[in-house]
């Protein structure tokens, strides 16, 4: 019996921010990630559970609508929680690609939208932007909300990362590069805030 092997699609795509007005950031939060375990567990845990809810192995092979339709019956035997996740899992897969094509059609303005609305999905429905163990380590919540003041609908921002403590990853407008990092840096330390370039050259051996 030969089983089907579905490998992932790697695609370079091209795309250099700073010409479209934007520099690519990424701020570090400073959180203690030693005692996150269990958090970044519980995702996997609950993804899981709801692929075996539909017989299958991943929630890639669910649709939105099944999820939907079976909320009723899901909350009642998994939880409220796995359901948002699941939500966010779906859709975020859907918004990659159309992000993806919004960089093929120099379309920044979309791009940020979508990149936003990642961020908010994250935040919302994953819920790994802060650790629910502890009420002083909020980090990646505080930097988002204080970015998102910053940029007043002009860029965009999300957690980077696996989440719950770290970093979050922003485009911010040329112009103001200097004062968000002054900004970040006043709260979470000196070269908290990065400017950072995606090299074009792909993975290599040197």
């Amino acid at each position: 019996r030969i089983e089907k092997v579905e490998y992932a699609r790697i695609e370079k795509v091209e795309y250099d921010f700073e010409k479209s007005g934007y520099a690519l950031m990424i701020v570090d939060a400073k959180g203690d990630h030693s005692s996150l375990t269990g958090e970044y567990a519980a995702i996997r845990e609950e993804m899981n559970s709801i692929a075996k809810y539909f017989s299958k192995e991943v929630c890639r092979d669910i649709t939105k609508e099944e999820l939907i339709s079976n909320a009723s019956k899901i909350r009642e035997t998994i939880g409220d929680r796995a359901i948002l996740r699941a939500y966010h899992f779906i859709t975020e897969n859907e918004r990659v690609i159309n992000q993806i094509n919004a960089l093929k059609n120099n379309d920044i303005k979309k791009y940020l939208n979508l990149m936003n609305e990642s961020g908010l999905s994250s935040f919302m429905y994953l819920q790994n932007c802060f650790s629910i163990t502890s009420s002083k380590n909020m980090g990646v919540a505080l930097a988002l909300t204080l970015t998102k003041d910053f940029l007043n609908g002009d860029g965009a921002c999300r957690v980077h990362g696996g989440g719950f403590a770290g970093t979050i990853q922003s485009l911010i407008p040329l112009n103001k590069v200097e004062e968000y990092t002054k900004l970040m840096d006043s709260i979470f330390g000196e070269k908290s805030a990065i400017k950072i370039k995606v090299r074009q050259s792909p993975v290599c051996e040197i």
